[in-house]
């Protein structure tokens, strides 16, 4: 039985708050260990711990924001033939596209997708950009992109 973690991506990034917070903390961490008001070796051993805490929520909250930064939807790719050779080095082979293979996960995502107003949680162009993601205005559902931020490519045996 597939058993993983609930996630819920289309919410606020709660966790970018968290590591901030834990910024702050190995700030002043760094400044009591310079200022010498505690032990050393323990507002180190605090600051590493910040750090580390710091670190992990900055993750997760990057998690979070790259599944709703494909809400946004990607620019249109287009490919050479040169490219499109390169993918499809066999004659037989017909190069598919671009995608990912679908899971329970996404099914869970798109559910939870149709729950809500999409438009309400997408991400502002410069923090799009930050992330990496061009965007253009083209007609077409983000819905299967957003449960779906990574993608590979795929071909498949030309059918005769």
């Amino acid at each position: 039985m597939l058993v993983r973690p609930y996630e819920m991506p289309w919410r606020p990034a709660y966790e970018a708050w968290a590591a901030a917070a834990w910024l702050l903390g190995l700030l002043y961490f760094v400044y009591v260990t310079g200022s010498r008001a505690l032990f050393t070796p323990f507002a180190l051993t605090l600051s590493a711990f910040a750090m580390l805490m710091m670190i992990v929520r900055a993750r997760q909250a990057m998690r979070v924001l790259t599944v709703r930064a494909s809400l946004s939807g990607r620019a249109m790719q287009v490919i050479t033939t040169r490219r499109l050779a390169q993918l499809t080095p066999d004659p037989s082979l017909v190069f598919l596209g671009f995608g990912f293979e679908w899971q329970p996960l996404h099914s869970q995502r798109l559910y939870e997708l149709a729950k809500i107003d999409y438009k309400e949680y997408t991400l502002p162009p410069s923090l799009l950009s930050l992330l990496g993601y061009t965007v253009d205005d083209a007609v077409r559902l983000v819905y299967l992109e957003a449960v779906g931020p990574h993608e590979n490519f795929y071909r498949d045996l030309k059918r005769s």
